[in-house]
């Protein structure tokens, strides 16, 4: 009987842990402001020509994320991309955090408050989204320590393979925000018969300005204080219900 009110009471907690796969209530009027720039070896020699993602990333100055509203699953996004020419555009994204359906290309908002293990997007038929890998306490972001969700994605032809693509992904725990992104691609060039080189193309994506009241010292929650409510919450109710019994 102790070992059966144990487990119903263990599987409880871990439901109350369990990804719920909703957005972070957003404010209308929030707002993520991002740089990009690229880079690659192939300005070391003139013989190779610049991949135009180098130099499309680089024209632009950079990118505003305008929350409109977070109903459900659904995040409203305004997105604003200033070039270097002072020129814009303009975007409207309906994101679900649940599905994936409506993201930018890249994973700009997921859902907040996923832990290591629980994928970024819930699985359908024919996909298989990434998992979070780690939760750490990374290097701070605008000043602020943030729990920091990570993503590791490899997509290379073999294990020994000089080619293929190797992305980061970093995102703030508590709000789903992108916080950073990296990404290398590593591919061959053909100069001659005889002659192959490897080019590499360097995109980085970081976060330089946020709604300060996104990230507010109320926000992030540590840890292992709420760990240990949990704990002593559990073990008060398998108390007094050892005591019935």
């Amino acid at each position: 009987m102790h070992a059966f009110i144990f487990i119903i009471v263990s599987s409880f907690a871990l439901e109350a842990f369990a990804a719920s796969y909703s957005p972070y209530p957003f404010k209308r009027g929030n707002y993520i402001k991002y740089r990009t720039w690229a880079g690659t070896n192939a300005t070391a020699d003139p013989r190779l020509q610049i991949p135009d993602i180098v130099k499309q990333t680089n024209a632009i100055k950079w990118i505003s994320l305008n929350i409109q509203g977070a109903t459900g699953k659904i995040v409203t996004v305004s997105e604003t991309i200033r070039f270097e020419n002072e020129t814009e555009e303009n975007m409207i994204h309906y994101i679900n955090v649940q599905t994936g359906e409506g993201v930018p290309g890249l994973p700009l908002i997921i859902a907040y408050r996923l832990n290591a293990g629980d994928y970024i997007y819930l699985p359908s038929v024919g996909t298989s989204p990434p998992r979070i890998e780690n939760t750490n306490w990374e290097n701070t972001y605008l000043g602020y320590w943030r729990h920091i969700n990570s993503v590791n994605i490899n997509q290379v032809p073999s294990p020994v393979s000089e080619v293929g693509t190797h992305t980061q992904f970093f995102w703030d725990r508590e709000t789903g925000i992108l916080c950073e992104m990296q990404t290398l691609n590593r591919y061959e060039e053909r100069l001659g018969p005889n002659e192959v080189v490897l080019v590499d193309v360097l995109w980085t994506m970081e976060i330089i300005e946020l709604d300060a009241s996104l990230w507010s010292s109320q926000n992030e929650t540590p840890l292992l204080p709420v760990a240990i409510i949990v704990i002593v919450l559990i073990a008060a109710v398998v108390l007094i219900l050892l005591r019935r019994y």
